[in-house]
C-alpha cells in the first residue's frame, strides 16, 4: 500500500493503494483485532506485529497524501489496539505475537531487521509520527523506550538494525503536522 502510495504520480496508483487499504481493513480488521487471512467471511489467525505496523504505516502515509482525518483515526485505532496487544512493558518493546494468541510457547521481541522492516522499528517511526500528528505524548514515549532498549545493539550491528536507526533518524528530525 505505502509503494502504491508514495510513488502516486499516476493518480490511478493512490486509487489503489486506497483500495487495497479499505479491502484490508472490510476483510481482516473487526475494529478491535487484526487478522492475517480472512476466506469467505472467516478471518483467522491472529496478525503479528508486523501486519499491524505495516498497515499503521499505511494508515499514515495515506492521511499525509490525502488530508483525510479517517486514516488518521484508522492509525489511532490500529496503534492502540497494538499497545494493549504486544507491548511488553518489562522490555520496553512490542513483543512478536500478541497476548492474545494462547498457542504460544515463547514471546519473541526483538528489534532486527530480516527480510523485512522489523515491526518495534516500524512502530517506533509510526508512534513518533502519530505523536506528532494525534498530539499525544505517550506515543513518543513508547518510541522513545523502544529506540532506548535496542539502540546499544543498534550501534554495534547497524546493519541488522537500519529499521530501527531510521526510527532513531527520525526521532532526531523535527516533525511538522501541516
Amino acid at each position: 500500500i505505502g509503494t502504491l502510495a508514495a510513488g502516486s504520480m499516476p493518480p490511478e496508483w493512490l486509487a489503489a493503494a486506497r483500495s487495497a487499504f479499505d479491502a484490508i481493513l472490510h476483510e481482516l480488521w473487526d475494529g478491535n483485532t487484526l487478522f492475517q487471512s480472512a476466506r469467505n467471511g472467516t478471518r483467522k489467525h491472529l496478525a503479528t506485529l508486523d501486519g499491524y505496523a505495516s498497515l499503521i504505516e499505511s494508515a499514515i502515509l495515506l492521511h499525509a497524501l490525502t488530508a483525510e482525518t479517517g486514516y488518521l483515526s484508522q492509525a489511532r485505532a490500529l496503534t492502540d489496539s497494538s499497545i494493549r496487544k504486544f507491548w511488553n512493558g518489562e522490555a520496553d518493546a512490542f513483543d512478536f505475537t500478541s497476548r492474545d494468541a494462547r498457542d504460544i510457547i515463547v514471546r519473541s521481541c526483538f528489534g532486527t531487521d530480516d527480510a523485512t522492516p522489523n515491526g518495534n522499528a516500524v512502530m517506533a517511526s509510526n508512534l513518533l509520527k502519530l505523536a506528532r500528528l494525534a498530539d499525544d505524548a505517550s506515543y513518543e514515549d513508547k518510541a522513545n523506550r523502544i529506540i532506548g532498549r535496542f539502540s546499544a545493539q543498534a550501534l554495534q550491528q547497524p546493519l541488522a538494525y537500519a529499521t530501527m536507526l531510521n526510527a532513531a533518524a527520525l526521532r532526531a528530525d523535527t516533525i511538522e503536522a501541516v
